[in-house]
Formats: C-alpha cells, sequence, structure tokens
C-alpha cells in the first residue's frame, strides 16, 4: 500500500470532489460542481496509508511560513502582474471597454483572495503541491514532475465545463495556463523548502485577481481574446520557470521529505 498511495491518490481526489457532480448526474439537481476540499482529504488519507509521519511532514508543511522573500513576490505579485498585462492587452483591442463602475469593485478582491485561501487553495494544494509533486520527485525532474501532475489537475476541472463556468472555447488557453501554473507552483513549492503555504498564498492570489475580478471585466470575443493573452503570458512565465528548475535541484528539505519517505 505505501508503493501505490500515489495511484491510489487520484481515483480517491477526483471521487471526494466529484460528488456533487456525480450527486447531480443522479439526479440531486441541486448538486453541481467540485469541492476543492476532496483532494486535501485524499492527501490526508493517502498519508496516513503510506505511514512514517507523512500526515504530520504534510500538516506541517501547511503551516511553513519561513521561506524567502521572493517566494512571497512571486506568489502574491505575479498573478496579478501577469493578468494585469494581459487585461491591458485585451483592452487596446477590445469591442467594449470596462467600465468605471467595474473597475471601482477592485476592492472586493480581498474578500474573494481570503474565501479563496480557505476554500481553493487548501483545498487543492496539500494534494497536488503537498502530496503529488514529493511523491513524483523521487522518480522524475522537477520539469517532468509538473508535466506529469498537469493532466491529471486539468482533468479534475472538467465538472466545471460541464456546469458553465468555462466554455469549451476556453478549454485551450485554460489548458496552456495549467501546464505552465503547475511548473511555477512546482518551483514555489521547492524554492520555499517544501512550503505549501505558499502554492496555497498564489492559488488564491490566481483566482482571486483573475476570476474574481480581471475576467468579470469582458464579454463575449474580448473574454475570449483576454484568456488568449493570458494562456500567452503564462506561457512565457511556465518556460522561464521549467529553465530555472533545469539548472537547480529541489530545496534541501524537499529532498529530505523524499528520503525519509523513502526509507519509510
Amino acid at each position: 500500500m505505501k508503493n501505490r498511495v500515489l495511484v491510489l491518490f487520484v481515483p480517491l481526489a477526483f471521487l471526494l470532489s466529484w460528488y456533487p457532480t456525480l450527486l447531480h448526474l443522479a439526479g440531486i439537481k441541486r448538486a453541481q460542481g467540485i469541492n476543492p476540499l476532496g483532494v486535501a482529504l485524499a492527501a490526508i488519507l493517502c498519508s496516513a496509508m503510506e505511514g512514517g509521519g507523512a500526515v504530520k511532514r504534510l500538516l506541517r508543511s501547511l503551516v511553513k511560513v519561513k521561506a524567502p522573500l521572493i517566494c512571497y513576490a512571486v506568489a502574491l505579485l505575479m498573478p496579478a502582474f501577469l493578468l494585469g498585462i494581459s487585461a491591458a492587452a485585451t483592452a487596446a483591442s477590445a469591442e467594449t471597454v470596462p467600465s468605471s463602475a467595474q473597475l471601482a469593485k477592485w476592492p472586493n478582491m480581498l474578500d474573494k483572495f481570503i474565501f479563496m485561501l480557505v476554500f481553493v487553495g487548501l483545498g487543492e494544494e496539500p494534494g497536488w503541491r503537498g502530496f503529488v509533486i514529493p511523491h513524483l520527485q523521487r522518480q522524475f525532474s522537477p520539469v517532468v514532475s509538473s508535466i506529469v501532475l498537469a493532466p491529471i489537475w486539468l482533468l479534475w476541472h472538467a465538472p466545471l465545463f460541464a456546469a458553465g463556468e468555462f466554455t469549451l472555447d476556453q478549454l485551450a488557453p485554460f489548458t496552456l495556463t495549467i501546464f505552465a501554473g503547475a511548473l511555477a507552483l512546482t518551483w514555489l513549492y521547492n524554492r520555499s523548502g517544501g512550503s505549501v503555504f505558499l502554492p496555497m498564498l498564489m492559488h488564491a492570489s490566481i483566482n482571486a485577481v483573475g476570476a474574481g475580478y480581471v475576467f468579470q471585466l469582458f464579454r463575449g470575443p474580448d473574454l475570449n481574446h483576454l484568456w488568449w493573452s493570458y494562456a500567452a503570458v503564462w506561457m512565457v512565465t511556465g518556460a522561464t520557470f521549467a529553465i530555472v528548475m533545469r539548472k537547480k535541484r529541489p530545496g534541501n528539505e524537499v529532498h529530505q521529505h523524499s528520503v525519509v519517505a523513502r526509507g519509510s
């Protein structure tokens, strides 16, 4: 079971997250979408099956706040920077310019950030970065580990397309952002010495500034243009993190985690 926890984690994370959609398909109309907390629960359950203090290491990583300043800058500022570039590029050729009333809603991002941190960041990141990435990096490089995780993470979002939160026109750029974002979040996890808290911050920042503000400023063709602009800047960013990770090994704490877990 210790050797199969990673394989077990994927279907368990999907089942515990997708149950609202599965209930909807079973005829319970009020249930729909995804519960991100299912990913964290799957990570805890699989860590318990793994043994060897895996649950304690996972929980400790959630409250590991000591990290280089660059990690906090990337987690909190980079998403807003990339979204700002994307929005500016879209607005330059948009058919409809965002109104002053829409632009004035930016203070709402703080409340949305807190919600995203507690619900989405805490729900997803203990699984994807706190559980899957350390296991994959025992065998693969950080770049390859990110590429292996990305399609699983992408497929996990499928119910959101079924629920209409995304359209099929947005699937291609969304896929590119997932792959690029996976590289950035792996770098952040490794550079912070195995902190899940930093990826949680970045995930919450992306969702709060993006879905909570910037993506609400555009509609129709302009929204699709924004998605492609966003995907383009993320691809450049993801490639940059991939180059950096090819030159450096994971941090000492992440490496020690892998050695201890391998020997358990």
